[in-house]
């Protein structure tokens, strides 16, 4: 009898994430002929791969803020009926040594060449595979079927289904999970080797902790004292008296 109970952290749909495949491997048809030889009773309804996306990400929002500054400047000269100037150089509103341009054309040209890298940087994107893919079944129910194979067990090893391109792909060094909501995905942070990752988050934890531990723990040292009732001013005094 098959185990179909889903953890209650992840998102029960029909759509799995699996990583760690080859990324001279990630094409639709091997991954497609995998799951129909492996599971001929799922129906995969699509199958879809994620890219190094993140240097086109910054491209993209570089050319919404000289688009966003170009509407600024057409309402401005819309409502004066003067065309704004400025001077493109970082701390321009305070340097005088460069000539001022026209706002809204410099926004404009600026746009339009980030629009151009913007379309060169993604075929450069797509030409870089991350090694994650997502499939979607049929059913919730095939999904968890074969999300179940590839859970890992008390010993640390899951038993995905065989096919003739298993070896090829790698299959036994998948990972495999229900995929989030798109919206949810940060889709730049999967170029993130995942060594970076910990070691970022260890690093931020670390300093945390040490930043909690120095500002508690004389508080807590107090309250302790006070749950005692030691009077800390009293042995003060009495060396006071003393002298």
């Amino acid at each position: 009898r098959l185990n179909l109970d889903v953890q209650e952290d992840e998102q029960v749909s029909r759509t799995l994430m699996i990583s760690n495949i080859p990324k001279n491997k990630c094409f639709h048809s091997p991954i497609l002929q995998h799951f129909q030889e492996a599971y001929p009773e799922a129906t995969v309804t699509d199958i879809q791969f994620a890219y190094d996306i993140a240097d086109l990400v910054l491209l993209d929002r570089s050319r919404q803020r000289a688009a966003e500054a170009k509407l600024y400047c057409e309402m401005e000269f819309r409502k004066t009926g003067q065309r704004p100037t400025m001077r493109p150089i970082l701390c321009g509103q305070i340097c005088c040594c460069c000539t001022q341009v026209d706002a809204i054309n410099f926004y404009q040209d600026k746009e339009a060449e980030l629009k151009k890298e913007c379309e060169e940087e993604k075929v450069t994107a797509y030409q870089t595979p991350l090694g994650i893919c997502f499939i979607t079944l049929g059913s919730e129910g095939q999904a968890q079927r074969i999300r179940t194979d590839f859970r890992a067990n008390c010993k640390g090893t899951h038993n995905p289904q065989m096919s003739s391109l298993y070896q090829d792909l790698e299959v036994q060094n998948w990972m495999m999970h229900f995929a989030p909501s798109p919206e949810n995905i940060f889709w730049e942070n999967l170029s993130v080797p995942e060594w970076r990752w910990w070691t970022t988050a260890i690093c931020i934890n670390g300093i945390l902790i040490v930043i909690l531990f120095f500002l508690t723990t004389p508080v807590m040292f107090l309250h302790t004292l006070d749950m005692l009732n030691i009077d800390i001013k009293k042995p003060v005094e009495n060396m006071h008296s003393a002298y």
